[in-house]
């Protein structure tokens, strides 16, 4: 680690400690709310009502309530021809309901104050809302008759297919979400993780309302779902509100599992020419699947190349205003190289020589220690919301089958050595998908020849 990143980290821990110790002056004397699951957490409770799998969080200092419903699977669900169908379906169930026809459905979730909430992930796509407690049944009774009774009619599913048109035109003409498309699509060419969660010009195009209403029926199974509730609602109060509606819903027999590792490919260059004045640049590699041994070292490997990446390229150098190694943690774990500058052959070669000192066996241990205490207890504090305590509860409960694992994800991280980061980077640093977009006569195709 260079000498102005370490004393960059020293900066950044140094107010985050004394925040920590703020809050807990602040806390003294009052019930403290848990931010991870442990082997002795006596808030989070884990049950089945009807088939669907409950993960409840209570939180009685905090009337913010986060709902996430998880729908299993994700890309793998998907084809080619039907990439964005779940988003699709998911969004024109907004359009109405058996209870709440036509506009009513959006109005009757307005009148509460929640916030209705949809993403689709690559392992699975999660719905869901964020309210206040005192209002939490009307709430959830407009958010479950989405899911359990949408109407899902003609004019509803073609509305919402042309907004997620409008929306694939707009990411398609900016360049730094095209340098993130078209990276991934090198790097996983052939692999579930190859295709958009939210869909594409062509396949949101060719969707058809019937075929959406029969995905609804096929795939809107209990067996794909996890519920996962964090705030002050009592299960008292939750669990017949969900066997009422979601738990109607059929069974199923779907079994979630890692789609498989990303086959070897060679290091690879795409150019694509846009009139923009700043380049960007994106250099995608793959990591190690969830299971792995090697996952935790691999992300604050990630995570410290971008701490190396971002130091030298945008505060020493000044050559781009967003320069890092974004890691994405998903089922099959991955990061990238990523920059946007006006002067693209300067940031690559700087890239390559933080590159080379994270793969190198020169990193000391207390440098790495350092660096990981304060990612660490940068990770804690992200945990305080009841939406990242949803968040990590699901996480650890898919992928790892036990949500008291996000209890135990920061013990893990610690135990990271200099040696494991010096492996992994060896091991999963090369072979970079690189997409460039802007000025191509910038870019010489032997840039990558030696990632």
């Amino acid at each position: 680690m260079s000498a102005l990143a370490i004393r960059r980290v020293a900066a950044l821990v140094t107010p985050v400690v004394l925040a920590a110790l703020a809050a807990d002056a602040a806390h003294a004397g009052t019930p403290r709310r848990h931010v991870a699951a442990t082997s002795s957490d006596t808030v989070t409770l884990d049950y089945t009502v009807g088939g669907l799998h409950v993960i409840q969080r209570v939180t009685p200092d905090n009337e913010i309530v986060a709902v996430d419903l998880y729908l299993v699977g994700g890309v793998q669900q998907l084809t080619p021809a039907t990439a964005g169908i779940e988003a699709l379906a998911l969004g024109a169930a907004g359009y109405g309901t058996a209870r709440y026809p036509g506009a009513a459905a959006r109005h009757a979730m307005a009148r509460t104050g929640s916030e209705w909430q949809l993403d689709p992930e690559t392992d699975w796509t999660v719905v869901g809302f964020r309210g206040v407690a005192d209002q939490f049944d009307s709430s959830w009774v407009a958010f479950a008759d989405r899911i359990v009774h949408p109407t899902l009619d003609s004019a509803a599913v073609v509305l919402e297919r042309e907004r997620m048109i409008r929306e694939s035109h707009v990411r398609e003409l900016t360049p730094d979400a095209l340098a993130w498309a078209t990276a991934s699509s090198l790097a996983f060419a052939g692999h579930p993780y190859g295709l958009a969660p939210d869909g594409t010009d062509s396949s949101l195009a060719a969707l058809t309302p019937s075929q959406v209403r029969q995905y609804v029926q096929d795939q809107f199974v209990t067996s794909r779902m996890l519920l996962v509730v964090v705030g002050n609602i009592p299960r008292a109060r939750l669990e017949p509100l969900v066997a009422a509606t979601l738990a109607t819903l059929p069974a199923g027999h779907y079994r979630w599992a890692p789609p498989p590792e990303v086959a070897p490919r060679a290091a690879a260059l795409v150019r694509v020419p846009r009139p923009v004045a700043t380049n960007y640049v994106v250099g995608l590699f793959t990591g190690p699947s969830v299971r792995n041994p090697d996952y935790a070292a691999f992300r604050v490997a990630t995570e410290l190349l971008g701490a190396e990446v971002s130091t030298a390229v945008r505060y020493r150098a000044d050559l781009s205003y967003a320069a890092g190694a974004p890691y994405q943690g998903r089922a099959i774990a991955s990061g990238a190289l990523y920059a946007s500058s006006t002067h693209p052959a300067l940031v690559l070669a700087l890239m390559r020589q933080q590159l080379d000192t994270v793969r190198s066996d020169r990193l000391p241990s207390w440098a790495l220690k350092g660096f990981i205490k304060e990612f660490t207890l940068g990770h804690l504090l992200d945990q305080e919301s009841n939406e990242a305590q949803a968040a990590a509860l699901a996480r650890a409960q898919l992928y790892f089958g036990d949500y008291r694992q996000a209890g135990r994800e920061l013990e893990i991280l610690r135990n990271v050595s200099p040696g494991d980061i010096t492996r992994v980077a060896k091991q999963y640093m090369r072979n970079f998908q690189f997409a460039f977009v802007g000025d191509t006569t910038r870019a010489r195709q032997d840039w990558v020849a030696n990632w």
